[in-house]
């Protein structure tokens, strides 16, 4: 059955009727993507790759962006083309019709002007301003290169130039009434090159950083902030120097944590220069029996011939010639006014492991594999001793026996140093450092403290650095005066010329005791200023990195 010619046309009619207003709905809907941009979208077209939108201004009239007159006089139109986020993966494309009119203000400078619907859309640019925030937050987080790669991933393509310009265009904020700052140096090229790092300290946030750390260059700097009125730093002297030399009133206030460190590599170099003394204390009779050895009243002979030749005047060449001693040996004992210890290494003794071994050696067992079997823990690290020692085996030669009492002295000074070994410099700093701060420390290493103390260098060097720890937290600067007076004049050098930069720095301890203020967040961004540069492949110039560590927690992290 055929149908009537007219039914068909009355059923097409509300067809078209139901998809132009289904599609004014859409259209109505998808506008409400950009709700202050006065945008009304006209049309969509939706292909497999990309999303076109056409779309014109919602309002009858412009407005002169020059004087702010409005204007309904239209005087031509033109299509901009701007880049919008991506929808559903797709790259989308917002095509808008522009409108130009006539500036009918006198005044005005202008004749004509085109019209600036909202504020999604900026003058002269070519994407969307939520498309130029996501730009910004990548470009700012990592490379311009990772930027580009991403931004073309997500349907937004942009080179890596256009992203480093759209990073130089941003302006950096000025602080005309910033008073309080922290300073450190950081690395460019480490050992070769460095910056300092400004830092706001009651925001926490990077200010501007320099290309140098110059005294100079940061004076200029205070030249320009000159409502800064305090000023954290490391122990640097370029610093305190351009303080200084401005003039001002201005606190300098020496940072807590470089104070402590300072002190800590005091006690490292200073245990450094004693560790023969250390080595006495735990391992005297090994000392005792070095020095009676007649190789080192030998090598004393020698040092006092070569010393008694230098002071007559001969040169190194007729001291050899003179000695017969090796020219190396002779200039070393020239440089230096007394011979110092010599350094030996340990005899291992197998005397425990005997009765074992000759045991196992009559069974039939090869030697290598018996000292398999007594070395499971790896504590012999080499076999030569080891053959030294039991040579009598192999050779049908028992040699002189150990009587029981030598045994028995041989295994207690075995299990001595076993319990008690040296410990390397490093190792005995740290344990000091914990004890001089007041932290717990186990059973030997209170032991270890507890005989360093009957050593008079040692004991001066910890009670002292105890109380400068105790005085920096204790909000009492008198104590430090007093702490200073004491300390000036001990003989131990090290010490001594610490107590003597604290005292040039006088000022600035003293406001490290009275104020709360420390340059801990500068320490932090100096390694937030590493991993940025890794991040650009060490090719970050000054410019484009002070932008990136002051403008990404601006724009971004405080929204």
């Amino acid at each position: 059955m055929s149908k009537h010619p007219n039914s068909d046309k009355s059923t097409n009619n509300n067809c078209h009727n139901q998809t132009l207003e289904a599609s004014n709905n859409d259209n109505l809907k998808i506008s409400s993507l950009y709700p202050n941009a006065e945008l009304s979208i006209e049309d969509v077209e939706v292909l497999p790759d990309t999303i076109h939108i056409y779309a014109r201004s919602s309002l009858s009239y412009g407005i002169c962006p020059y004087c702010g007159s409005h204007s309904k006089k239209i005087h031509s139109r033109y299509m901009r083309h701007v880049t919008d986020l991506p929808i559903l993966g797709r790259r989308t494309i917002l095509h808008l019709e522009m409108r130009k009119f006539f500036c009918h203000d006198e005044d005005c400078s202008h004749k004509t002007f085109a019209e600036q619907p909202g504020t999604e859309v900026f003058r002269y640019r070519r994407r969307s301003r939520r498309c130029e925030v996501l730009v910004s937050k990548l470009s700012l987080d990592s490379s311009a290169g990772k930027s580009s790669s991403h931004l073309r991933i997500m349907g937004i393509p942009i080179s890596r130039a256009t992203v480093l310009r759209d990073i130089h265009r941003m302006p950096l904020p000025v602080y005309p009434d910033i008073d309080r700052i922290g300073v450190d140096d950081w690395a460019f090229r480490k050992g070769v090159s460095y910056g300092s790092v400004i830092v706001n300290l009651r925001t926490g946030m990077i200010i501007d950083l320099l290309g140098n750390r110059e005294e100079e260059t940061f004076r200029e700097w205070l030249d320009r902030h000159i409502k800064v009125q305090i000023v954290s730093r490391d122990r640097s002297t370029d610093y305190s120097a351009a303080v200084a030399s401005t003039k001002r009133l201005i606190k300098e206030v020496a940072d807590h944590f470089h104070l402590v460190k300072n002190a800590s590599d005091m006690i490292a170099r200073v245990v450094s220069e004693n560790y023969e003394d250390y080595r006495m204390l735990v391992m005297g009779e090994r000392k005792t029996n070095d020095i009676s050895n007649g190789t080192n009243v030998q090598r004393q002979a020698k040092f006092n011939q070569v010393k008694i030749l230098q002071a007559k005047g001969m040169s190194k060449g007729e001291i050899v010639k003179a000695t017969g001693i090796f020219y190396t040996t002779v200039q070393s004992y020239m440089d230096i006014t007394s011979l110092p210890a010599r350094k030996s290494n340990a005899q291992v003794d197998f005397s425990m492991h005997e009765a074992y071994v000759e045991t196992e050696y009559a069974k039939g067992r090869p030697l290598s594999k018996i000292f398999k079997d007594i070395n499971k823990d790896g504590s012999y690290k080499s076999m030569g001793p080891y053959y030294r020692h039991f040579h009598y085996l192999s050779d049908g030669h028992r040699g002189p026996r150990k009587t029981e009492e030598q045994h028995v002295q041989a295994k207690r000074v075995a299990e001595v140093s076993h319990k008690e070994p040296l410990l390397p410099i490093h190792m005995m700093a740290n344990i000091i450092n914990r004890s001089v701060r007041g932290m717990k420390l186990n059973g030997q290493e209170d032991t270890l403290i507890r005989k360093l103390l009957s050593l008079k260098w040692f004991s001066t060097l910890y009670y002292a650095v105890s109380e400068f720890n105790e005085l920096l937290k204790s909000n009492n600067p008198r104590r430090l005066t007093k702490w200073i007076e004491e300390y000036r004049h001990t003989s131990i050098e090290r010490l001594r010329r610490f107590v003597d930069g604290v005292n040039r720095d006088l000022k600035a301890v003293m406001n490290c005791i009275v104020l709360p203020i420390s340059n801990g967040i500068v320490e932090g961004f100096v390694n937030k200023i590493k991993e940025v540069k890794r991040c650009m492949y060490g090719r970050a110039g000054l410019e484009l990195l002070k932008r990136k560590l002051i403008l990404e927690p601006l724009l971004f992290q405080l929204n």
